[in-house]
């Protein structure tokens, strides 16, 4: 009788526990009521407060997974907070917001699908990428600074830094018949050109000379000096100036391969000493090569 009415004080004690429920249900007959009744409880905790999953790792060893009618996991949350899913994360409405300062990627072969809208970059709202379609473009909102090299239907387009050094040279009328070098030289690291320190250098001036015929000159030579290793460019080129009125005149593009730094100048002579030449300004020019 005592266990009969303790049981009766519990069961009425205003709401029937898991425990009082499994004493009052011990056969085998009684095991689907089991069942129903602790389902009921589960759907109640879940309905009523977050479902809390807690595994036995922190470094992503084990995970909650979501798996479909043929036991593949088709998404999953790992201990140390990453979520994976087979076939893409959808939403009706909103947006994605990820915090934090680690880099987002996406390494799988399909790429990135966006439809209209705007790829913003960066913090700032007004640098952004994003689709042209009536004139098929994809446009930059602000400038495009490329480390590398360009290609464009299958053709390369050299990107590195080029580069154009001036000099004032005014020593006078020369008429030197043995080569000589003009202003300052121009030091550079080819590795800063292209990877291979492969680059196209030439000179420019700006000058005179003596009348040769018809109004012109064609005996002063210029070249690109390379004072590392006391090379010249393949071949002097002879420059086309007039006596009264300053022409600009250049080389052709010597190429160099280069490690470290080297110097240039421009250097130049008459090829008679008779007609003399000035020049007013001379320069380097120096751009990358394949």
């Amino acid at each position: 009788m005592k266990k009969s009415g303790s049981r009766k004080r519990e069961v009425g004690s205003g709401r029937l526990s898991l425990r009082a429920t499994l004493n009052l249900f011990q056969g085998k007959q009684s095991r689907f009521l089991i069942l129903i009744i602790t389902l009921s409880h589960l759907i109640t905790c879940l309905y009523s407060q977050d479902m809390k999953v807690k595994l036995n790792s922190s470094d992503g060893s084990t995970s909650f997974q979501v798996r479909d009618s043929a036991d593949v996991v088709v998404s999953s949350i790992t201990s140390d907070g990453n979520v994976h899913s087979k076939y893409g994360v959808r939403a009706a409405t909103g947006v994605f917001t990820g915090t934090g300062a680690e880099t987002y990627s996406v390494t799988t072969s399909s790429g990135i699908n966006m439809c209209d809208g705007l790829l913003k970059i960066g913090s700032s709202s007004s640098r952004y990428i994003y689709d042209d379609a009536v004139n098929y473009a994809t446009r930059f909102s602000s400038n495009a600074s490329i480390a590398g090299n360009l290609k464009v239907d299958g053709k390369i387009y050299y990107v590195y830094k080029a580069s154009v050094t001036y000099y004032n040279a005014s020593p006078g009328w020369l008429n030197n018949t043995s080569a000589a070098t003009w202003g300052g030289g121009y030091t550079i690291t080819g590795e800063d050109f292209s990877p291979t320190g492969a680059v196209l250098v030439r000179a420019g001036i700006m000058g005179m000379a003596d009348e040769v015929s018809a109004g012109v000159s064609s005996c002063t030579a210029i070249n690109v000096y390379e004072s590392g290793s006391a090379t010249y460019g393949d071949e002097w080129a002879m420059a086309i100036l007039q006596h009264d009125n300053p022409v600009v005149a250049f080389t052709p593009w010597y190429e160099f391969t280069l490690t470290g730094s080297r110097t240039y100048y421009v250097s130049a002579f008459t090829r008679n000493s008779e007609k003399y030449y000035v020049f007013m300004k001379v320069w380097i020019e120096i751009i990358p090569r394949p």
